[in-house]
């Protein structure tokens, strides 16, 4: 079922996009466009699709937490992604972006002290970094790391939010 002639018009569409016009994200400015493949991760027990776990780390120091679910990128149709946020103790906090959270909770992942130790390790000595994670079949797998969450243009509901997480990161 795997369409070879769309896929090859897909990423070379993405070959040619330069994205740091995008959001002026100064670190992509001279990176040359690139495709790679990696194994496919899928998990039986999550079958809308893997669980992206999104640590903001503050000073290297992992702070908060979003759990994206709901993606399901084998499905036909447009899928409905929910977005769950955490503090380090896996307390549900009450912060939202453009997404609902999810109607049922998503549970602790299996690997969460793994994630917040490998998240601390990965952001040490930066002022502020997004670290993503995957797990399938009980394993942890790494995801992105950013500098700029959404392109650095997200707006987190509510102001107090977008003040706490500015008041975490330490300038001097």
């Amino acid at each position: 079922a795997f369409d070879v002639v769309a896929a090859k018009e897909f990423l070379n569409q993405h070959l040619k996009r330069k994205y740091y016009l995008h959001c002026r994200e100064w670190p992509y400015k001279d990176v040359q466009p690139r495709i790679y493949a990696e194994a496919y991760l899928c998990d039986l027990e999550q079958l809308a699709g893997l669980r992206d776990y999104k640590f903001f780390t503050f000073n290297g120091e992992p702070k908060l937490m979003y759990i994206a679910s709901g993606r399901n990128y084998a499905a036909k149709e447009k899928t409905v992604v929910y977005a769950d946020f955490y503090d380090m103790e896996f307390n549900h906090v009450d912060l939202c972006i453009d997404h609902d959270n999810a109607p049922v909770p998503p549970e602790k992942p299996e690997n969460f002290e793994q994630m917040i130790a490998c998240a601390r390790k990965l952001a040490e000595g930066t002022k502020h970094l997004r670290v993503d994670f995957y797990e399938a079949g009980g394993r942890l797998y790494s995801g992105e790391l950013t500098f700029f969450h959404c392109g650095g243009l997200q707006k987190f509901k509510t102001e107090e939010w977008d003040r706490r997480m500015g008041d975490w990161i330490d300038l001097q």
